[in-house]
């Protein structure tokens, strides 16, 4: 994805490795997502305020998060807003991680329409309204949604409960 978006424009492209902290558990993996999303923020911030030249913004900024990333990227958006007074410009979640923030009813505990101006979601694995399990979040997490192939089983991909801890 950094090289199409590389080739698409001039932009700054940061990758967050956070391998160690997602390389657990599932369940310890979930609760790092939070810590992943401060340092994040604290990473924008530091930027935006060693900008020189042209001033820098946090609308300036967008966020793309796969899985557990997704809801990381929710908690950057959140911890900006709360401890910065500053919003971010997007967040794209790609198939937010459903186990442990389906039900989550606190916004602030999973990726939401409020973490950005413009939050956008691709549901690309999620549990079938019959109630079998997905890796997916079922619940609409942004302003704009959309549902490959109704948003459950992808052509060429399977499932594995191993990648959980299960």
């Amino acid at each position: 994805m950094k090289d199409a978006l590389k080739k698409r424009g001039d932009f700054n492209i940061i990758l967050v490795d956070w391998d160690k902290g997602a390389d657990k558990d599932y369940f310890q993996a979930a609760g790092n997502t939070r810590l992943v999303g401060a340092q994040v923020s604290e990473l924008i911030r530091f930027l935006i305020s060693s900008a020189s030249g042209s001033p820098s913004s946090p609308e300036k900024f967008y966020i793309i998060g796969f899985s557990l990333g997704a809801h990381a990227a929710g908690y950057a958006g959140t911890y900006l807003k709360d401890n910065a007074r500053m919003t971010l410009g997007r967040i794209t979640g790609l198939d937010p991680a459903g186990p442990l923030f389906t039900n989550v009813r606190d916004a602030r505990f999973r990726l939401d329409p409020s973490d950005a101006r413009y939050v956008d979601v691709i549901h690309t694995d999620m549990p079938p309204k019959s109630g079998v399990f997905g890796f997916g979040m079922r619940n609409e997490a942004g302003q704009a949604h959309f549902f490959p192939n109704v948003g459950v089983k992808q052509p060429g991909c399977r499932q594995s409960l191993a990648k959980l801890g299960m």
